[in-house]
Order: C-alpha cells, then structure tokens, then sequence
C-alpha cells in the first residue's frame, strides 16, 4: 500500500523540482502518513511495517526476491543450502539469527503497543512470529543446541501459530492452499518435537 500511494505521488507530481533526497525523503513520509490514515486509524504503523521487511539487512547473504530465512523454511533441518545461491554453513554465523531475532522482537513490541483494527495487528504478528521461527530454525540448522525449555517454548509458538494462520488464512482466502504453509509447519514441529526428546 505504502508503494502505491508513493507510486502515486510520483505519477501526478513528475514536474516537480527533483532535490534528491530531500524530494525522495518528503514523498516516502506523505505515503506513510497516508496509509496510517487510511489503512490503520492513523496509528503509525507503516514505519513499522517497512523495518520488519528490512530484517534481510542483518543476514548474512543477499537473496534475489527473497529472504534466507525464508527460502529455507520449506525445508528440513538437514538442508542448508538453498540450491546453489547459499549454504548457511559457508556464509552464515549464528549470531546473524540472534540479531534478526532481536530486531524483530522489538519491533514487534512496538507493534502491539498500537492501537488499531486488531485482524490487522494479527496478521502482522503471525507473520512477524513466521520470521522469529525461522531464524531459530537457522540457528539450529547452523549447529546451535538449544535447550527443553526452548525447544518448548518454539513448540508452544508453532502450536498458537497453526490455529492462528489457518483463522486468518481462511478470513481472506479460499481454504485451498492453506496447507502449504501447515504442511511445513508441521514438519519442523515433528522435527523440534525429537530434538526435545533427545536433550
């Protein structure tokens, strides 16, 4: 939303005197004042929304359209490459993760202290616990051992995130193709489930 509002103040002002990053900066805020008016009560959360998706800036490699958490998510934790752009155990340092973790966690925080429509927020936090989750999954994927608390309180996270994506999911899609994600899910919490056991 953020870009189409910017996209349209682009398209109707093109005469406008072009002053860098003075003009660029303007135009960035008129957008994000726009769509927290319109989108969210006027409670500022497209800034929030734009350093969420810049979480990508604390890992370790640059992917094309796309995340290192997230292109490996699908996959179990024995694989960690993602075909032949990255392998986590050539480029990857667990303490990349613990940033993303972090910086997300914060963010977040601020998140939930707004005020605004709460189907929203939700869907914002899942998928903000979506990139929390994988981030832990690289750490172990990069050799961290995490203990029965932890591997106790991920499992609490992904049970609470299953109910949560398919009651979002199902409010703006079809039912169709909500299993692609809950089939993955299910796959690491299997995974996490036999780590538990074996600590």
């Amino acid at each position: 939303m953020n870009y189409v509002a910017l996209a349209g103040q682009y398209a109707w002002n093109a005469g406008a005197e072009q002053n860098g990053e003075t003009f660029k900066a303007e135009y960035i805020r008129n957008a994000e004042k726009y769509v927290d008016e319109t989108m969210f009560g006027g409670a500022p959360v497209s800034r929030l929304l734009y350093k969420i998706c810049n979480y990508y800036l604390l890992e370790p490699e640059r992917v094309h359209v796309g995340t290192m958490c997230a292109e490996l998510f699908p996959y179990p934790l024995t694989q960690t490459n993602y075909a032949h752009l990255f392998d986590l155990k050539d480029s990857g340092e667990i303490f990349y993760f613990d940033n993303v973790t972090d910086y997300v966690t914060r963010v977040m925080d601020d998140i939930e202290a707004l005020e605004f429509d709460e189907r929203m927020k939700r869907e914002i936090l899942v998928n903000c616990n979506m990139v929390l989750l994988a981030s832990e999954l690289c750490k172990i994927k990069l050799g961290k051992k995490h203990t029965k608390e932890e591997l106790e309180a991920l499992l609490d996270m992904m049970d609470d995130m299953h109910k949560e994506y398919y009651e979002l999911w199902c409010y703006r899609n079809y039912e169709h193709g909500v299993d692609r994600f809950l089939n993955q899910l299910d796959m690491h919490r299997k995974e996490l489930q036999e780590l538990k056991e074996q600590a």
